[in-house]
């Protein structure tokens, strides 16, 4: 018993030596009113601890001398007071509180050199009984009050300062319970041994419970910062679905004052306010706040009472913080920029549709009227024309042929995507086989092989494969041509189909420009072609959703034309999408 009670007061006197130590380091690295009291509290008790442990155990003396059991309790008995005004650094305590306290705690030390105590297990004078039963008093009804309020107001923090507090709030109970216990004992002649041994177990779980929560290991902080770095995990995957400065900082202040549990966050971007809450909380703090430098703006905070000393991790949290809301808030400012971008341009385009569409459609009454006169010139007056004005007529029939079929062909241009009625079901296989028969055999061997079925406006696919085939067909180089048609590769996404010819293939710094309108890379004479079909396609797979580009072969060309799973047509199956696509 003898021996686990000595082991029971050499560590609760090692802890609260190392708490002492770590106050007044903390102290004179920080400096700050909260790290002043701190170290008064806990470094008058280490003091009081070392000169005891050094006297009694290492110089091997019994007792204490007089004038040094007096400094020993002038060191202890302030310990409320201390404690009371370490917590009047966070938030205020009743004056007069501070002032009983005080004077008390300064009787107290005062009585320690004037009152003759007793020695261990002697019967003490009646004014030495009451002076230790005032002492233990002022403890009892101290200490529990400065516990309940760091216990509730750690309600209110991030779980690391909450745990940091609480275990403060543990310690000072349990040093209560302690002091209760030595202040009864002392006063008994032949205390129980129990008693003794289950007061110094108490004192160190009082010294324990402050070394924890005012210097916590590394690991244990980790380890309550958890619920901290969920939360921050959660709000980067919210992030990612942000698209909007707005949206940003609705998921980034609240984040912000959660970790730091600020009275008020204000975030700024590009000269603009985003989020600002709790402005008189704030104002009434009178604290200054930590201001995050942001690209094109910044982030203010301002931190709980509490988090300059609890939650010095935390503050390294929020500059973290702040750089997830700097990659988020460049993310968003560019999708509203290409956003608004997109809305421009598709206004612009539009605008210009419905020029073209105009234009072409008040050009075709002319046009038709110009090759009705033609006409009659060549029924009627034709055979008064000698040989040069038979060409000259040729040449004019041959023009205004061209210029109603581009008058068609912008008229078709600026209709697709505009006039396009409801998508169908569409048997590939067998519209390319009438597309084939429509162009004749004489001109073209079309091979189609696997295809899928689509499920787009009919008319718009049948237009789409005429023009493919057909301008095969006018730029072979020769009069027959072979085309090959099928699938290429699928994924649950979309299928690929190839138009394969064999023809004088197009090379590759034309590959891009055929697609342009009015562009043509063999102009005849007689004006074969617009110039515009493959323009045409390029905007009918637009419609679709998919795509269209002209690929490496040899020889000939070949169009590789993507069409996404929405464009396909499994309701005449029963397996899967995917299935079906690959």
């Amino acid at each position: 018993m003898d021996a686990l009670s000595d082991v029971l007061r050499w560590t609760q006197n090692l802890a609260y030596v190392a708490v002492g130590l770590w106050a007044l380091r903390r102290w004179r690295r920080f400096g700050t009113p909260a790290s002043a009291w701190m170290a008064a509290t806990f470094g008058t008790i280490g003091l009081a601890v070392t000169i005891s442990l050094l006297v009694t155990d290492v110089a091997g003396q019994e007792t204490l001398p007089v004038w040094l059991t007096g400094i020993v309790i002038g060191l202890i008995v302030p310990f409320p007071y201390l404690l009371l005004r370490f917590h009047d650094t966070f938030e205020s305590v009743t004056p007069w509180a501070l002032r009983a306290t005080g004077v008390a705690s300064a009787l107290f030390v005062l009585g320690g050199f004037v009152i003759d105590l007793p020695e261990e297990g002697e019967q003490g004078t009646l004014l030495a009984s009451l002076y230790v039963l005032a002492i233990v008093a002022q403890w009892v009804l101290v200490l529990p009050y400065v516990a309940r309020r760091f216990w509730r107001a750690g309600k209110e923090q991030p779980t690391p300062a909450r745990r940091r507090m609480q275990w403060l709030a543990v310690g000072t109970l349990a040093l209560t319970v302690s002091v209760a216990i030595s202040g009864a004992t002392g006063q008994v002649e032949d205390p129980s041994p129990l008693v003794t041994l289950f007061g110094q177990f108490v004192s160190l779980l009082s010294a324990t419970s402050f070394l924890i929560g005012l210097a916590p290991p590394q690991p244990v902080r980790t380890i309550w910062r958890q619920p901290e770095e969920d939360r921050i995990g959660d709000a980067s995957l919210a992030l990612l679905g942000a698209e909007t400065p707005d949206a940003v900082a609705a998921i980034i202040a609240p984040l912000m004052q959660h970790v730091v549990a600020a009275d008020r966050v204000v975030l700024q971007h590009q000269h603009a306010t985003l989020a600002d809450t709790g402005a008189d909380r704030a104002a009434a703090s009178g604290r200054e706040p930590i201001v995050i430098d942001l690209d094109g703006g910044e982030a203010r905070v301002w931190p709980s009472r509490y988090t300059p000393f609890f939650g010095t991790d935390e503050l390294v949290v929020l500059e973290r913080i702040g750089r997830l809301a700097d990659l988020a808030l460049a993310r968003t400012s560019l999708l509203v920029s290409e956003r608004a971008a997109k809305v421009e341009l598709e206004a612009v385009n539009a605008e210009l549709e419905a020029f073209v569409y105009s234009a072409s459609h008040d050009l075709k009454s002319p046009t038709i009227a110009i090759l009705s006169y033609i006409e009659i010139l060549e029924e009627e007056y034709g055979e008064h024309f000698d040989e040069q004005g038979q060409y000259y007529l040729k040449r004019m029939r041959s023009n205004g042929s061209y210029m109603e079929a581009l008058v068609r062909d912008l008229l078709e241009l600026s209709r697709v995507g505009r006039r396009d009625t409801a998508p169908e079901h569409v048997d590939l296989a067998a519209l390319l086989d009438a597309v084939a028969h429509d162009v004749g055999e004489d001109k073209a061997d079309v091979v189609v092989g696997d295809v899928p079925d689509l499920f787009v406006n009919e008319l718009r696919a049948r237009q789409l494969f005429q023009n493919l085939i057909g301008n095969a067909v006018r730029h072979a180089g020769r009069d027959r041509v072979r085309i090959h048609i099928g699938r290429a590769d699928a994924s649950v996404h979309g299928v690929t189909v190839l138009v394969r010819d064999d023809g004088r293939g197009i090379r590759a710094e034309y590959r891009e420009r055929v697609f342009g309108v009015f562009e043509q890379l063999q102009v005849d004479e007689d004006r074969d072609g617009t110039g515009m079909g493959l323009a045409i396609c390029r905007k009918i797979m637009e419609s679709f959703g998919g795509t269209i580009h002209v690929t490496d072969h040899e020889p000939g060309a070949e169009f590789a034309l993507w069409f996404p799973a929405t464009a396909l047509d499994t309701s005449s199956t029963e397996a899967t999408p995917e299935e079906v696509l690959t």
